[in-house]
């Protein structure tokens, strides 16, 4: 049997799978700066609750109106409290850990339960955990981890619990439902219904019961929800049900007032591909083990009668939210988030078929074993040569180049060394089975190193953290100078309004006689010619490094009024 090749001690075993993804996804949380614009405007919002007190609709300084619900900046809000209400990296990013890690219990547990082997549910757990998309998204401040939870819990409860599927409606479903949709839109409650109706009419449920009891559950959990979007809309007016609409609705039909994401329909098979790593090198072996002559329809229905509760479930739930994101010109890697679960558990039924093919198994095991000597030896060949490239390859070999190991860094290194050596050990002496499970323990390793040490060392260089503490430095005895924005442009200047404490004020353009302002390089110029007229200007500060959110420079730009001898001469002749 597949869950007595390796020895877990059955009575511990979900007490050390919550250890593992505790450690695996909480205490790297803070190590790495915010890098890119995405995470300090998620984060910002819930700064805007804290200051202003407006739980539904706040609007920063420079920041716009928000279009999506406030599910993740409530939660970022509320966890604040255990460091006095100020939000952290550590603090913004913890509701998508959290979320992951409740998402991966629920799926083992679910496992156990449909399959009766708490080996499988267990390593499909750690594979889901270590899928690099996953991990991404488990540790990033960003709304998709906390929305795939919401989603995939609810998927599992609607599809393999005998108890909810025998009730016309299920309360814990609803509200699971109603937490997605508050979390990014409508879509959070209409993949799960749609997916569990289908299995209802695999299962040969009435059709008519089955589709009134999705429909009623869709609408109860559309309840809460409402309440928030009606709330919102008092407070927004117009402009906010308009961007509600185009957001949630014009992304699904392509009839945005702007390009979002477009990609072609194929692009989301570049993306899985790319988000499943490392295991997507394991499916390369997937031509010399498939016998074509069983791909024939009748093999197949054969075949699918075959499979077991949990492994046709898995195939649907996965094949719908794919054909469903393929449908919308806008694509993005993190909209396939909850296949991730479904995938997880279709890498772990591939290891049990390439059971009787040790070769490929210890060869992928073998390739997972090597990466703690690779990642090592290529930070200190880096080291040694010195920092090269340019933009952001030159700040993060810089990085590299003048970082110095951490006690965390060191500690994480040495495990997934350790880890490394015990699985080659595996891999020469024992089965493959035993190497494959050591290698994917390994794997867990590698990306504690990767979050405590590699990673920020990377990452921290290119933030606009660096920025910040030089213009604290420049108005460390006076006002910060505000920014101005092209009313044109996209640029917003998240992270730097986010490490000087959501302290940025925008402006229209230049006031009275002379002054400062804070302007992207690439806005300049406009900033000259709308207000050239009355004002002339010179760059007093050019950070000459391009920010992380939009990758221009940011200029420190002083000003003062043109004397306006015509307007004078004018004003004397109307007197006269």
């Amino acid at each position: 049997m597949l869950s007595n090749s390796i020895s877990i001690t059955r009575r511990y075993t979900f007490s050390v799978l919550i250890l593992l993804l505790l450690i695996t996804f909480i205490p790297f949380l803070g190590e790495t700066y915010f890098n890119t614009k995405g995470e300090p405007r998620e984060a910002l919002v819930a700064v805007d609750m804290l200051q202003t007190g407006n739980w539904i609709l706040p609007i920063g300084n420079v920041t716009d109106m928000p279009y999506k619900p406030p599910m993740l900046a409530w939660c970022i809000a509320i966890l604040s409290f255990i460091n006095g209400f100020i939000v952290t990296e550590f603090i913004s990013r913890l509701p998508s850990a959290l979320a992951m890690i409740a998402m991966g219990l629920v799926v083992y547990q679910y496992t156990r339960r449909s399959t009766g082997e708490k080996t499988i549910a267990f390593f499909t757990v750690l594979v889901l955990a270590t899928m690099f998309e996953v991990h991404r998204a488990a540790t990033n401040c960003r709304v998709d981890m906390l929305l795939t939870s919401f989603m995939v819990i609810a998927i599992y409860r609607m599809t393999l619990c005998p108890k909810v599927s025998k009730r016309f409606v299920d309360l814990p479903s609803i509200l699971l439902l109603s937490g997605a949709v508050l979390t990014k839109g409508p879509v959070g409650m209409v993949i799960p219904c749609a997916i569990a109706w289908i299995v209802m009419l695999i299962r040969h449920q009435n059709v008519l019961r089955a589709t009134l009891s999705m429909v009623v559950t869709g609408i109860l959990s559309l309840i809460i929800p409402a309440l928030w979007y009606y709330a919102a809309y008092k407070q927004g007016g117009t402009e906010f049900l308009d961007l509600a609409i185009e957001e949630n609705f014009g992304r699904m039909t392509g009839t945005m007032s702007y390009e979002s994401h477009v990609n072609p329909w194929w692009y989301n098979i570049l993306t899985i591909l790319a988000g499943m790593l490392p295991y997507t090198l394991l499916f390369l072996s997937a031509p010399l083990i498939i016998k074509y002559s069983s791909l024939k329809k009748s093999k197949i229905k054969e075949w699918w009668r075959q499979l077991s509760d949990i492994d046709q479930v898995m195939i649907v739930s996965a094949l719908f939210i794919f054909l469903f994101y393929c449908i919308p010109a806008s694509k993005r890697s993190v909209y396939l988030l909850p296949m991730y679960p479904m995938l997880a558990y279709g890498v772990v039924r591939y290891i049990h078929i390439l059971y009787n093919k040790p070769a490929i198994l210890k060869s992928f095991a073998g390739l997972i074993a090597s990466l703690p000597f690779i990642l090592l030896l290529a930070f200190i060949a880096i080291k040694i040569k010195g920092a090269f490239g340019s933009g952001s390859t030159l700040l993060a070999t810089q990085g590299i180049v003048d970082a110095s190991f951490t006690f965390k860094g060191v500690v994480t290194i040495i495990l997934s060394i350790a880890a490394a050596v015990i699985t080659w050990k595996y891999i020469l002496k024992y089965d493959s089975l035993q190497s494959i499970r050591s290698a994917i323990i390994t794997l867990l390793t590698v990306f504690w190193s990767y979050s405590a040490f590699y990673q920020p060392t990377i990452l921290n260089p290119k933030s606009d953290r660096a920025i910040v503490v030089e213009l604290v430095n420049m108005y460390a005895r006076q006002k910060m100078a505000p920014c101005w924005i092209d009313p044109g442009s996209m640029m917003r200047m998240y992270t730097i309004n986010y490490y000087l404490r959501n302290k940025l004020e925008r402006t229209e353009g230049p006031e009275g006689e002379t002054g400062q302002i804070i302007v992207a390089a690439s806005d300049y110029p406009r900033l000259i010619e709308m207000f050239d007229k009355e004002y002339s200007f010179f760059i007093l500060r050019d950070f000459e490094r391009n920010s992380c959110d939009f990758k221009s420079k940011v200029y420190v730009v002083s000003y003062f009024k043109r004397p306006n001898n015509n307007i004078e001469t004018d004003s004397e002749q109307a007197m006269q």
